[in-house]
């Protein structure tokens, strides 16, 4: 049993038949602020390349640095010297580092080239944050501010269906800042992903939030017939098929000798790291019972460091992006990040973490009018629903439009609306008290929009009645509150990970929560908050996860307690209830006590105190 889904395209646009009907619009779209989904593949990146190509400058958003540096590849293959893109990020200011030049000098003398010729400056939401806090690099005095990147023809936001609750401040800021100037400053803000969550849904039609005339929504119209001059295929048709009593091993013992032997260029995908690491022996002998040597063979690991070496004694290479010759590639949720592998036409994986994370993962597959097949696993983790909608697709044995399945799966990932709005209030009071020019700006810009007033923030009532208050208690609550703002300061907490590095391995980026479960405690923390390991991987990793983990979490009053957390699916909730009892049972006035209760309830962060395995103060969940 399986079913199908169909090949399908993009029609091109009667305006300019070199893009398509998307493309087009998403260059002259009218609109301030624009959220754009098109299916993976679209050409969504390569219209704004298109655009830096013609003179225009473009400021480009995305997630990690593989992302980064696979745009910048693809841009300055067509205009190498001088470059059409820079990357803006912590590799890029390394480079310089190494080369004694000053990041935000090399940076200015960047911006003002592309400013003037055209050209993009791709860029992590990491560096971004540093700008809008005005933070220079180590003892440098060069900075940039928020105002010259405003004064970009195009600023994108791509992958945006990463961004959860936490980044609502942030995003909402960036909108405010583009929509008040439009008028003066016509920059076009962008939103882009193919498989958006419903933020735009809870905030795009709240008066409070944008005017409606300053933003506009659509969708790339896809099609199943060539019917058109200039139409582009996107993907062929690829038959799926659902394997839910077989793990990952089991689906490539049975096919991947087959497929490998027919020519065929494969990705493999886990859910988890630790069978990654368990199956590569296997997927090695593998490769050689079909006569191809493991050194064709490639595994993606991690999104946010260049790096390159070999997995243990299997023959694998290993790093982030592999070169044409590979045959058979391995990876984890990292291959969901719009990073493209060409010529990948069959696959084997597990489900991924939600209906978002499988759609990203098939969109790799079968690129153009070539056709593919793809072998669903076994999850890793309790069945979602959408999976359960796979199975039903497997039984029923017949096809469904890649829009159709689009449709059925609904909200692809879900925000919670309350609690970002919370939140986001409490983003805009803390720029308020770290980098109050900025904050004058963004309120003038606020002002300039709506009548209403600013987002209310319960934490800044907080912070006046604890100032207030004074003596002790006061200042042990605005301590509390400086421990909160770093951590809504921390921009990598909107997808929450950790670096950690192994006996003479690269650095990798990773998820935070699956580090906790399936890693040991580091033998130490470098002053960057690199958990290092004397040890090689095998004996680092656990042979099974860790259920409950304890954290020493910071109170309003000063005291440090510590709390379980569950690494199950009610664990954050539980955690939370655990530390909102030690907030009630705090010694502080009762009025305080009940207002910070209450911030805590609706904003749902725990606030750490510093320990061997949280090095700064930061929120877990």
């Amino acid at each position: 049993m399986a079913f199908l889904i169909p090949a399908h395209g993009v029609r091109a646009s009667k305006a300019d038949p070199t893009l398509s009907i998307g493309q087009y619009r998403l260059l002259h779209d009218p609109a301030a602020i624009r959220f754009v989904g098109a299916p993976t593949g679209a050409g969504k990146t390569y219209a704004f390349i298109r655009a830096a190509a013609a003179g225009q400058f473009v400021v480009f958003v995305v997630p990690t640095q593989s992302l980064a540096a696979d745009i910048a590849r693809s841009a300055n293959a067509l205009r190498p010297d001088p470059p059409l893109a820079y990357v803006w990020d912590g590799q890029h200011s390394a480079h310089l580092k190494e080369d004694g030049t000053g990041v935000w000098y090399a940076r200015k003398k960047e911006f003002a080239r592309l400013r003037t010729q055209g050209g993009l400056v791709i860029t992590t939401p990491e560096t971004l944050g540093q700008i809008v806090f005005n933070i220079p690099y180590q003892a440098e005095r060069e900075r940039l501010d928020i105002a010259m990147l405003l004064g970009a023809n195009h600023f994108v936001f791509d992958e945006t269906h990463i961004y959860g609750e936490r980044a609502w401040g942030f995003l909402h800021f960036w909108m405010t800042a583009v929509a008040a100037r439009f008028a003066t400053y016509p920059t076009h803000l962008t939103f882009l992903s193919a498989t958006h969550s419903n933020m735009w849904d809870n905030f795009a039609n709240d008066p409070e939030v944008l005017p409606s005339a300053l933003w506009t929504q659509f969708d790339e119209p896809i099609s199943e017939t060539a019917a058109d001059p200039g139409f582009r295929w996107l993907h062929g048709n690829v038959q799926v098929s659902v394997h839910p009593h077989h793990a990952i091993r089991e689906l490539a013992q049975r096919i991947l000798p087959h497929w490998l032997a027919a020519g065929h260029r494969i990705l493999i995908l886990y859910d988890s790291l630790r069978d990654l690491a368990a199956d590569t022996p296997i997927l090695a002998t593998l490769m050689r019972q079909a006569g191809i040597s493991p050194e064709f063979g490639y595994v993606i690991t991690g999104q946010d460091r260049q790096s390159q070496w070999e997995i243990g004694q299997s023959g694998l290479r290993a790093g982030v992006q592999p070169d044409p010759a590979t045959r058979l590639i391995i990876g984890t949720s990292a291959v969901e990040m719009g990073v493209s592998y060409e010529r990948v036409t069959h696959a084997i994986m597990n489900p991924g973490m939600d209906a978002a994370a499988w759609l990203q993962r098939i969109g790799r597959i079968a690129r153009g009018a070539v056709g593919g097949e793809i072998m669903i696993a076994e999850p890793r983790t309790a069945v979602q629903g959408f999976y359960q909608q796979l199975l039903t697709w497997n039984n029923e044995d017949g096809q469904h439009s890649i829009e159709d399945i689009r449709k059925t799966l609904g909200v692809l990932r879900k925000v919670d609306g309350s609690r970002a709005a919370v939140l986001g209030a409490a983003y805009w009071g803390m720029l308020k008290r770290h980098v109050r020019p900025v904050y004058v700006f963004l309120q003038e810009a606020h002002d300039s929009l709506t009548e209403t007033p600013m987002p209310r923030d319960g934490l800044s009532a907080i912070h006046r009645r604890a100032g207030e208050i004074g003596g002790r208690q006061g200042d042990q609550v605005l301590q509390w509150i400086q421990a909160v703002d770093r951590t809504l300061m921390d921009v990598r907490g909107f997808l929450p990970t950790v670096q950690f590095q192994f006996q003479n391995g690269p650095i990798i980026t990773y998820s935070r929560e699956w580090v906790l479960q399936w890693l040991d405690p580091p033998d130490r923390i470098s002053d960057q908050g690199v958990w290092e390991y004397d040890r090689p991987r095998p004996d680092v990793l656990r042979d099974q996860p860790v259920i409950q983990i304890e954290r020493w979490a910071l109170l309003p009053n000063g005291d440090i307690k510590v709390i379980p957390i569950n690494l199950g699916r009610t664990g954050e909730a539980h955690a939370l209830d655990v530390y909102r009892q030690y907030i009630r049972a705090s010694h502080l006035t009762r009025e305080l006590r009940e207002a910070i209760h209450e911030w805590v309830r609706r904003s749902q962060l725990i606030i750490l105190a510093s320990n061997p395995l949280s090095p700064t103060d930061s929120a877990i969940l």
